[in-house]
């Protein structure tokens, strides 16, 4: 299954202009996918033959349904670390 870091997902599907602009958002509380708000520039997804498609939200207005069923990937690299 093809694994794809949440920030390059959202610069693919032109929710932020840079990789840098998509870490800033997601280091701000800016972004959410199904529901879950993500904290970590870490934060990966996969594709999964059980996963569910999910809408990713970044800022106030701007929402992309992810059309194929993906899961979020919990590593060490993504844990939230205070």
């Amino acid at each position: 299954a093809e694994e794809v870091f949440l920030v390059d997902l959202i610069v693919r599907e032109g929710l932020a202009s840079s990789k840098s602009d998509a870490r800033r958002l997601i280091q701000q509380g800016g972004v959410s996918v199904g529901g879950k708000k993500i904290t970590s520039i870490y934060q990966r997804i996969r594709r999964a033959k059980q996963g569910r498609p999910l809408v990713l939200k970044v800022g106030k207005h701007q929402f992309v349904r992810i059309s194929e069923k993906v899961i979020l990937i919990e590593d060490e690299n993504s844990k939230n670390i205070h």
